[in-house]
């Protein structure tokens, strides 16, 4: 099924995709791990979840991705890392964009 693999010849089952990896197909050797900008948490995951914007994912083969610091801000899905706020702009942990100081 899809979302499981086996590596090793005669055996009687086959084995969910561990965290951090999924399978997309059926018949597969080995799981993938998540590419970065990505995510799953999942045992058993046919795909990884794409980072929300205000988030990002440095590595691969992650289990969960990573809120932007305050100060710093992310306005795309699948991002691998934040950027930080211009001067005279601020932003909460999370953010999709930076506030201009008023």
């Amino acid at each position: 099924p899809v979302a499981t693999f086996q590596a090793s010849p005669g055996e009687i089952q086959c084995l969910p995709c561990e965290v951090g990896r999924f399978a997309a197909e059926t018949g597969r050797s080995l799981c993938e791990g998540c590419a970065a900008g990505t995510a799953s948490a999942e045992v058993g995951a046919s795909e990884c979840s794409i980072c929300a914007p205000g988030s990002f994912q440095a590595l691969v083969a992650s289990t969960s991705c990573e809120s932007c610091a305050g100060g710093a801000f992310q306005p795309d899905a699948g991002a691998t890392g934040c950027e930080l706020c211009p001067v005279g702009q601020f932003s909460r942990r999370n953010s999709a964009n930076c506030t201009l100081c008023s």
